[in-house]
């Protein structure tokens, strides 16, 4: 599941021609793993053996002018990106002492990269992070977890994905805590229904996945994604992003996730999406659903709060459960 070796260090990237030295930090125990330099243009592969099984590490970068070693870039993570045999692209950050696995989605971002690592550092849970930077749209490369032309390629990989990870950790889907804001938001339920999750903790979630991409909004990457999840955007299209996730709904059976939604109570997506999917919920009979609503207006506000919902959230699903079940 986790490849042998990661390159964390290509100089190249960064510009440096000068001597340059590696300082690599284990944030668990607080202590410097490897220091070495490098001769420029060079690159350090950091291979797993080195690092302890929990995977939290961060690297900066050094120079030496007058003999001092001066920081060039400060500390950042280690992300440890495997790749599915399918192609998708995930960090995997496993804890021994857990029964549980928290699977988070990113939302839609410019530069596609994982969400909510920092979120959760402090949890004690399995945690898979899966990023989307499988679509078209140059600017985004979002594919909403599912696939071109409503091939769904993305969405079984992703769910064989979330399969073998389960497998291979041997605990229950029951124990699956499905997360994720606005994009990701979209992925946790459409996922966390398909795949049989225990609980999906979900920040603004678009519901009418058509009525959000085709909108008259400031942002162009909309349409394109539009373009490439069903071929084009026209109303027959636009109908059919909408009743996605309907359509997984329909498809599920029980027992449902414990699904909570966490939305501004004056942003727009509570309205156009957050009380649509309530009502899809009732009229197929699927309870389990609440919601949380915060005083805020604007889906940005989302950065600001679904952080600390989420980790609260996590933090007393794990609890409640194991006082459940009398374990400690």
């Amino acid at each position: 599941m986790i490849p042998s070796h990661r390159t964390i260090c290509p100089l190249s990237e960064y510009g440096i021609q000068e001597a340059t030295r590696l300082v690599v930090h284990n944030n668990q125990n607080k202590k410097l793993s490897v220091i070495q330099e490098l001769s420029p243009g060079a690159s350090h592969v950091l291979r797993y053996t080195e690092l302890d099984p929990h995977l939290d590490y961060s690297f900066k970068i050094q120079v030496k002018r007058d003999e001092q070693w001066i920081n060039h870039r400060d500390y950042e993570r280690v992300l440890c990106e495997s790749v599915s045999p399918e192609g998708i692209k995930y960090l995997f950050y496993p804890d021994q002492s857990s029964q549980y696995l928290v699977v988070i989605f990113q939302a839609i971002q410019r530069q596609p990269t994982y969400n909510y690592i920092g979120t959760l550092r402090n949890c004690r849970v399995n945690k898979l992070y899966i990023k989307d930077d499988y679509g078209d749209d140059p600017a985004t490369r979002s594919s909403y977890y599912l696939g071109r032309s409503r091939s769904f390629d993305i969405a079984n990989a992703t769910q064989k994905l979330l399969s073998n990870v389960v497998q291979d950790l041997g605990i229950e889907r029951s124990r699956c805590i499905f997360g994720g804001s606005s994009k990701g938001g979209f992925a946790a339920i459409y996922h966390g229904y398909k795949f049989g999750a225990g609980t999906v903790l979900a920040g603004g979630p678009q519901i009418l996945l058509g009525d959000y991409l085709n909108s008259k909004s400031k942002e162009p990457i909309h349409l394109g994604i539009l373009r490439y999840l069903a071929g084009d955007t026209s109303h027959e299209s636009v109908s059919w992003a909408n009743g996605l996730i309907r359509q997984v709904l329909s498809e599920s059976a029980p027992p449902y996730p414990n699904v909570i939604i966490h939305v501004g109570d004056k942003e727009p997506h509570y309205r156009k999406h957050v009380l649509p999917f309530l009502s899809m919920c009732t009229s197929t009979g699927i309870g389990n659903v609440e919601t949380e609503t915060a005083d805020y207006s604007t889906h940005a506000d989302l950065a600001k709060h679904f952080p600390i919902f989420l980790r609260s959230k996590v933090a007393r699903t794990v609890t409640d459960t194991c006082s459940h079940t009398g374990e400690t």
